[in-house]
């Protein structure tokens, strides 16, 4: 787990608990994969790369989503610390996630996934966060 991520995700969070509507942050590749499985949730709106003219620094603009005076990434939780990392087999993603009000993700040997895309492709990992 990067700390670097960590801190993108609680930059996410603090910035729905601040009922902002659109978040900038630097662009790294990392990030990518979180904003796809994000945006594919409905947890987020949409996020856009912008390319700087001088191409040194872009940025990531994300716009998060609101339903009900409510900010779907307001209650994002992280579960695995870098010190105490959660792991979960096939068996008890299927057996004990028993919530589908919340969408755990999980890192794999195949990429990072939800609890439905393991269920589907038979893979455990490691706990990262829940929304």
């Amino acid at each position: 787990m990067n700390s670097r991520i960590v801190f993108f995700l609680l930059k996410l969070k603090n910035a729905a608990l601040y009922k902002k509507e659109v978040v900038t942050i630097d662009f790294k590749q990392d990030y990518l994969p979180i904003l796809k499985l994000l945006y594919d949730e409905g947890y987020i709106q949409t996020f856009l790369v912008i390319k700087s003219e001088n191409g040194k620094k872009n940025i990531i603009k994300i716009y998060l989503r609101y339903i009900y005076n409510f900010f779907a990434l307001s209650n994002l939780k992280l579960l695995s610390k870098q010190s105490c990392v959660k792991t979960i087999t096939y068996k008890q993603i299927s057996f004990n996630i028993y919530d589908i009000r919340k969408t755990f993700f999980i890192t794999t040997n195949k990429g990072l996934k939800t609890q439905i895309g393991c269920k589907m492709n038979k893979l455990g990992g490691s706990l990262f966060f829940m929304c």
